[in-house]
């Protein structure tokens, strides 16, 4: 059995929904952490918003992003569960990660270009922060961002 926490700013694409159900096979158990606040300050939405060109839903609803998921996740067959962020989105996940014994962090965002950029998006922030592999997948796409 192999356990997933993924992080989510939006309700999971299809294609995530396909990729957590598939990459371990079965026995794969997923617990989200739905972000309570979006990445990065002002301009840097300011900036995603205008390089995305609308790709992204702009609505900030955690709690539908968590139950939307969830809902999505268990019709393809997946053991799933979840809970929203605290203030401090990369602590919750840190303590999300140690109670349910993840063996893998996912973050799945849009793209946060200036983050991403300059490595300060919540992939890198969790990789100073614990010892659990973090991989960060722009939603939607099979982008992995380094």
């Amino acid at each position: 059995m192999t356990t997933i926490l993924a992080l989510i700013e939006q309700p999971l694409h299809p294609h995530d929904v396909e990729r957590l159900a598939s990459f371990y096979g079965v026995g794969t158990v997923v617990h989200i952490v739905a972000a309570t606040r979006p990445e990065g300050g002002r301009l840097a939405r300011l900036v995603d918003e205008t390089a995305s060109a609308g790709q992204f839903p702009n609505d900030w609803e955690p709690e539908s992003a968590l139950s939307t998921s969830l809902a999505a996740l268990i019709a393809a067959g997946v053991e799933a569960d979840g809970e929203l962020a605290g203030k401090d989105t990369v602590a919750s996940v840190v303590d999300a990660a140690a109670t349910v014994t993840a063996d893998e962090i996912w973050v799945i965002t849009p793209p946060h270009w200036l983050e991403d950029t300059f490595h300060r998006d919540w992939a890198n922030k969790l990789r100073d922060k614990t010892e659990t592999p973090v991989l960060h997948f722009v939603s939607g796409t099979d982008q992995v961002v380094s």
